[in-house]
């Protein structure tokens, strides 16, 4: 399974998961859970390392929390009961919440 380094804000996450869908969604259930974590105005994904790399993926916040139905007025006040995914029978992100 591939292992993805995702970073926003002062998150940064190494989260394997089939697929980058899976693994934005993860870090997204993470930042939900724990009120420690910021998010940046982007999301920065890498299967190479939290260095930036040419083959990144860099993903607006908003528009990814949008994508996923995650209401919000500003990107560090959230409601913990809205985010629509379970993380059943996955390894959680190693990060530190």
């Amino acid at each position: 399974m591939p292992k993805y380094y995702v970073q926003s804000g002062n998150m940064r996450l190494v989260i394997s998961r089939e697929n980058i869908d899976n693994a934005c969604a993860a870090m997204v259930s993470e930042w939900l859970t724990c009120d420690t974590y910021k998010l940046g105005e982007i999301i920065l994904i890498s299967e190479q390392g939290f260095d930036v790399h040419s083959e990144d993926i860099i993903i607006g916040t908003r528009d990814l929390l949008n994508g996923l139905g995650i209401e919000f007025t500003d990107l560090n006040e959230h409601n913990h009961d809205t985010f629509p995914f379970t993380q059943e029978n996955e390894d959680e992100p190693s990060g530190s919440c």
